[in-house]
């Protein structure tokens, strides 16, 4: 190894085990500090949280492992205990969570995310060792923000040795793309072998941009959303400063062909953080991250389509900063960062500009005097721009629990004791109160339920709650009940409240007093600030967003009506905001939604329980079928679906007889689908719908008869249900053509876009009923690609089995989505299929249906003359057997689907016609 007349090689590369430990040469022998060490003895025996090992194989090392409290701690071992600094919250609220980036983890294994009055070595900004290296994640002896101790240790990790220990011709953190941190134990990349990773920080250095192609890329990852139809590019980005959002983009015009994007924090686990795919017109897309933590991340642009395959494509990274007072930053110069400027009231605060008066958290008194001055000591100062030292509330209850955006289960304890505070709605002028201060994050509803049980042999206490904006003001009460139960606290601005719960007089012993507290935030993307489909406009003014409570800011394929550049409804104003009957860009109607009144609450894909009062002097508008024409004063819903869903609408609470009714259209009392007297808990009205598709439906919280009105509650439960393939805008088979265009497609209810093994007629290229006209979109008898025949029948598009004068056994599926149209006997509960059946004699019809087992199915059958003319109905049938007698020649439409409300999944079902000529010999 010398060579013929060298010097021999120095012990830590000589192929030896010098000192017999088992191991041999750098780097496995821990007494090597590098291949030219020419001694391999052992350092002392040092403990398991400091020694640069996983010791227990979980794949954590040292103070990254949650069973380490500290360095000192001897072994490693342990059950990977969930704490404070590993539990993936933010428990001090200081924005940034866990180890290695809160300042107040000293490790995994710290049990205590609370900053330290100073910050510690590996966060002071300083090179407390002399190494040349400041702070974690630049120090090798830096494992964590929160570290006490700078010095490196004897030997070097991998990432701060100075050596290529991976041999990929970069050397250490942060050059090689496989080091997290100067204190990482190794240099090599989680990817797989043979896969090319990409320094994406050092290119975009230099250039504004990657530009490249996926072919000739490896092809061994794919992501959540799609991927894995062939060679992928993949590339390393380290995000180094403290972010709200970081997008890896590559809709751009240079992406010529479909991607895929996905961000994963171990490139060789199946999970990624977040996918997000192109397809044929729009090839390139984004993938996103919120709050991203400091570290490394593998981000993958991955082959889109079989059909097309691999091709060129650019990326661009784009970070949004962090807000001022949590991004690390000494944005004002004062010496001070983020929470500690007296400039920051909280970790959301975007200046860290000192106010001209000093806040009492950074004004060096003890303002409150309790001993603690200023933020972080005076634990009542949640930053030192908080102009408050002392407790929220200026009244000292001795019952006081604080809650935040994630709600709780309280145990209630009313000790006895003077009364310091008095409800509104009751009179209770003794005992304790027990107060929630609520911190809310976010405008929300709170949802409550206080029970009181026992106690076992006397009488309940009487229980009141109420809620306050100041502790100690009782002028500031927005909200009082005197009994238990449940309800909900709408429309809270995010902030501090106080709820109290209170009794009269002494509880009994035995009495079991519970208060659960669910917030439920309001923040939508279409109200949210942000824009979140990266179009270029923001919330209202957004194309997706129909009102502001809509959570998806995605445009849809087509201009809504108010932002198309058209005055849809001719009043001289065009789209939002210039037309004031517009709700935002993306509402589907210029019009009112109701002509007769524009009192009207918008319910989305949420759902949620809306209070309302129709005693207000109010006009019964709209009436209906049932519940003696339900002329009462009644109050508008519109809920806006944006996707299939399963719907219960129930009145809850009501002052007398309730009624509810139905429509698709507002002022149209034939769009009425459906109506209900008491569906409900006793008077209480209630419908559900097993299915309704996307669009708007309008609901009338209504009374019996015409002078039903009052006070109420109506509680909307929305279950999205799966878009079906056919439907969701996606090329789910890869062939580059997506939902109605694909041969796979014969209705737009279609669960799989797989193409059949023969062309079908609407994409065979064949002008199969000679009218000229040649597949979908050119033939009007083709509503997709997949449709069976180009014959022109229904505009619904709806799926279609042709019949003849010989009728027999028809096979087809029940399947869900729908109700394209209705009979005048009932209203089905999913995909109306059609038959048409062409007579060539006057004949008698009858159809029966019955499902897998041959049992008969629940169906709503009608038969038209006019597929499209409901008025042209010849019969309508809702208990099994559908009879047409003395019909003409010529082609009639019979419609089935499933009945409503009943427990019948989607199935293959079987349609038998008997058809009876009437011709005779004679």
């Amino acid at each position: 190894m010398g060579g013929e007349g060298g010097a021999p090689p120095p012990a830590c590369s000589d192929g030896v085990d010098n000192d017999q430990d088992g191991q041999i040469d750098h780097p496995a022998d821990p007494g090597c500090e590098s291949p030219e060490d020419d001694d391999e003895t052992d350092p002392p025996m040092m403990n398991q949280c400091a020694d640069g090992l996983d010791n227990d194989g979980d794949g954590a090392v040292d103070l990254a492992d949650s069973d380490c409290v500290n360095g000192l701690d001897p072994t490693e071992d342990g059950q990977d205990a969930v704490t404070a600094c590993s539990n993936g919250l933010d428990d001090d609220q200081d924005g940034i969570t866990d180890f290695p980036m809160d300042p107040g983890c000293g490790a995994a294994g710290d049990d205590d995310e609370a900053d330290p009055a100073a910050p510690r070595a590996c966060g002071n900004g300083m090179d407390d060792d002399g190494d040349g290296a400041i702070d974690f994640p630049n120090d090798p002896g830096c494992q964590g923000v929160g570290d006490p101790d700078e010095t490196d240790p004897a030997v070097l990790p991998a990432c701060g040795n100075g050596i290529d220990d991976d041999g990929d011709g970069a050397t250490d953190y942060p050059a090689d793309s496989g080091c997290t941190s100067a204190a990482d134990p190794a240099e090599a990349s989680s990817c797989p072998a043979g896969v090319e990773v990409i320094d994406l920080n050092a290119h975009l250095a230099d250039n504004e941009s990657w530009e490249g192609s996926t072919e000739g890329g490896s092809a061994a990852l794919q992501g959540s959303c799609g991927g894995g139809a062939g060679p992928e590019r993949v590339f390393a980005y380290r995000v180094s400063r403290e972010l709200r959002r970081i997008a890896f983009r590559t809709d751009n015009e240079f992406t010529a062909v479909p991607t895929v994007v996905y961000i994963k924090n171990d490139c060789e686990v199946a999970e990624d953080l977040a996918c997000n795919r192109g397809a044929g017109e729009t090839p390139g897309t984004v993938a996103r991250l919120d709050e991203p933590a400091q570290g490394l991340y593998y981000v993958v642009v991955d082959t889109g389509s079989r059909v097309v395959g691999p091709g060129n494509f650019r990326l661009t990274v784009e970070e949004t900063a962090a807000p001022h007072c949590r991004d690390g930053v000494d944005n004002d110069g004062d010496g001070l960062l983020d929470l500690a400027d007296p400039g920051c009231v909280s970790p959301d605060d975007e200046d860290e500009a000192d106010p001209e008066a000093v806040p009492e958290c950074a004004d060096g008194i003890d303002n409150d005097q309790d001993g603690a001055i200023d933020y972080p000591a005076d634990m009542d100062c949640t930053a030192a721009g908080v102009d408050r030292e002392r407790p929220l509330c200026g009244i000292d209850f001795p019952n006081v629990v604080e809650v935040g955006q994630d709600g709780a289960q309280l145990v209630v304890d009313l000790e006895e004791g003077m009364s310091l505070a008095e409800p509104s709605c009751v009179f209770l002028e003794t005992g304790t109160e027990y107060v929630v201060q609520l911190t809310l994050d976010d405008p929300s509803d709170v949802a409550y339920e206080l029970s009181v049980e026992g106690p076992p042999d006397g009488i309940p206490p009487t229980v009141a709650m109420y809620l306050r904006s100041d502790c100690a003001d009782a002028n500031s009460e927005m909200a009082c009940t005197s009994a238990a139960g449940a309800g909900t606290l709408r429309g809270l601005e995010a902030g501090t409240y106080f709820l109290f719960v209170d009794a009269a007089g002494i509880v009994p012993p035995g009495t079991a007093i519970n208060l659960t507290l669910a917030p439920s935030s309001n923040v939508r993307q279409c109200n949210d600030g942000l824009d979140n489909d990266d179009d270029g406009v923001i919330d209202l003014a957004d194309p997706g967003c129909e009102q502001g409570m809509d959570n998806n800011e995605a445009d849809p394929l087509m201009p809504p009506a108010c932002a198309d550049g058209v005055d849809n409804d001719g009043d001289g104003a065009i789209d939002w905001p210039a037309d004031a009957e517009c709700r935002a860009a993306g509402d589907l109607d210029e019009r009112l939604s109701c002509e007769a009144t524009d009192d009207v609450i918008a319910v989305g894909m949420d759902g949620g329980a809306f209070d309302y009062d129709t005693a207000d002097g109010r006009q019964g508008l709209f009436g209906s079928t049932c519940a003696g024409g339900a002329g009462s004063p009644e109050q508008v819903f519109e809920l806006t679906l944006t996707g299939p869903a399963r719907v219960v609408a129930e009145i809850t609470a009501f002052a007398g007889d309730s009624a509810l009714h139905m429509r698709t259209v507002c002022d149209d009392a034939d769009a009425q689908v459906a109506c209900d007297d008491d569906g409900g808990d006793g008077l209480l009205s209630r419908l559900s719908f097993n299915r309704l598709e996307a669009g708007r439906y309008f609901f009338f919280a209504d009374g019996f008869g015409a002078n039903r009105a009052g006070a109420g509650t109506i509680e909307f439960t929305v279950e999205a249900l799966e878009v079906p393939e056919c439907m969701d805008e996606a090329d789910n088979d890869g062939d580059g053509l997506v939902d109605a265009a694909d041969p796979g497609c014969e209705t737009p209810f279609d669960a799989t876009e797989a193409d059949p093994a023969a062309p079908p007629a609407c994409a065979d290229m064949v002008d199969n009923d000679d009218d000229g006209l040649i597949d979908f979109p050119n033939d009007p008898g083709c509503h997709a690609a997949g449709g069976p025949i180009e014959t022109d029948h229904c505009a619904a598009g709806l799926p279609l089995i042709e019949v003849g004068q010989a009728g027999g056994d028809f096979p087809f599926r029940s399947g869900d989505g729908g109700n394209l149209t209705r009979g005048s006997c009932g209203v089905g509960d999913g995909l109306e299929q059609v038959f048409a059946v062409t007579l060539d004699d006057p004949s008698n019809v009858t159809v029966t249906v019955t499902d897998e087992a041959g049992a008969p199915a629940p169906t709503v059958m009608y038969m038209r003359a006019d597929c499209d003319d409901a008025a042209g109905e010849a019969a309508c049938s809702t208990n099994g057997t559908l009879r047409g007698r003395q019909l003409d020649r010529g082609t009639w439409y019979v419609f089935i689907e499933r009945g409503r409300d009943v427990a019948a999944p989607a199935g293959d079902w079987t349609a038998t016609f008997a058809i009876e000529s009437l011709i005779t010999q004679c």
